[in-house]
């Protein structure tokens, strides 16, 4: 919780409920780096559905996480 704390304080990340009740995440505006985190959970999610997909090991996947993001190009 503490990390999402930290989300919050540097690039809006905020919790809310939706409509129906179910617990949300989402960021506001906050500037620059607002949408500079989006672009990067973008990129997560793109290597991460690659793994999923066996398009890359678990290793490349892990040596991706280790290098970002120096390593944005790759694979």
């Amino acid at each position: 919780m503490h990390a999402l704390f930290a989300l919050e304080d540097q690039y809006g990340l905020h919790a809310y409920r939706d409509e129906s009740g179910v617990p949300q995440l989402m960021f506001k505006d906050k500037g620059h780096d607002s949408l500079n985190m989006l672009d990067h959970i973008g990129t997560w999610a793109d290597m991460y559905q690659k793994f999923r997909n066996e398009e890359i090991t678990e290793k490349e996947y892990l040596d991706w996480k280790a290098k970002y993001p120096q390593n944005q190009n790759d694979i």
